[in-house]
Parts: structure tokens; C-alpha cells; sequence
């Protein structure tokens, strides 16, 4: 699976990296700082799921770095899954999305809320994946941080 991680804490983004690779070993995480980085990547690869921060550090406009590449990835990859993480509250990155065309076509897999990160999003990933029709019936084993 390839997954794209983008955090522009590097406190944050550097234990979730190496966590991640040393739970899911035979996935391919690329990360980026921000939403010129993540951009970049979406265009050049393909992805099976983002997990985004919300906002991210110098972005300032009534739109946050996270949900402008929610809407990018939608429009580039339109069966990527997209998951924010964030610890701003749910109902706030609802009230961002909630009206873009991109919501009412292919909504957020998920809000993963800080600190929890990406190992639990990887493993509601994974969860989600698990119970789609058609999936099989052996559930995933969810490897321990």
C-alpha cells in the first residue's frame, strides 16, 4: 500500500515515520511538510490513502493547507481514501468541508484526532478496508505501536 503522511511538526511527523515502518514493513510511506510537498507527490504517484494534518504552519486564508489537498486529492486520485488528523475539533473541520463538491462526491474516510495519529489511522484504514463489500472475510491483524 502506499500512503502519503503529511505533518509539518517534525516532532510529530518523524516518530509516526519510523512507527509506521516498523508496523507496516511491507507498505511504502512517503511523507511531506506541507501542502506544496504533498501536492508534488500527488501528482507524480499514485496513492491508496493520505493521512493530512488539518492546517498547516504559515497557511493563513479562510481555508486550511489540509482541506485544499482533501480537494486536490479528490480531483487527481478520485478513489484515494483521505483522512484528516488533527487536533482541531471535528465539528470545525466539518463546517470547512461540508459544502465543497468534493464532500458530496467522496467525503473523508475519517477525522483521526491528535494525538492518537497515524497508527491508529492506518489501522482504522485498514478496519474501513476490511468491511467494503466485496473485502475479505479474515479480518487484518493491527500490529501493537
Amino acid at each position: 500500500m502506499r500512503v502519503l503522511y503529511v505533518e509539518d511538526d517534525k516532532g510529530l511527523r518523524e516518530p509516526s515515520a519510523r512507527s509506521f515502518g516498523r508496523n507496516y514493513p511491507d507498505d511504502t510511506l512517503y511523507t511531506a511538510v506541507n501542502y506544496r510537498e504533498a501536492a508534488d507527490f500527488l501528482m507524480t504517484y499514485d496513492y491508496d490513502v493520505i493521512f493530512s494534518d488539518f492546517s498547516y504552519r504559515g497557511i493563513h486564508s479562510a481555508i486550511s493547507g489540509g482541506v485544499d489537498l482533501y480537494q486536490l486529492a479528490v480531483r487527481t486520485q478520485p478513489t484515494i481514501d483521505f483522512y484528516f488528523i488533527s487536533a482541531t475539533n471535528i465539528s470545525t473541520i466539518m463546517a470547512h468541508i461540508r459544502g465543497l463538491p468534493e464532500y458530496a462526491t467522496r467525503p473523508p474516510a475519517g477525522i483521526i484526532q491528535k494525538p492518537d495519529m497515524l497508527i491508529t489511522g492506518m489501522r482504522l484504514h485498514l478496519k474501513n478496508l476490511a468491511a467494503r463489500p466485496g473485502a475479505s472475510k479474515i479480518s487484518p491483524e493491527f500490529p501493537q505501536p
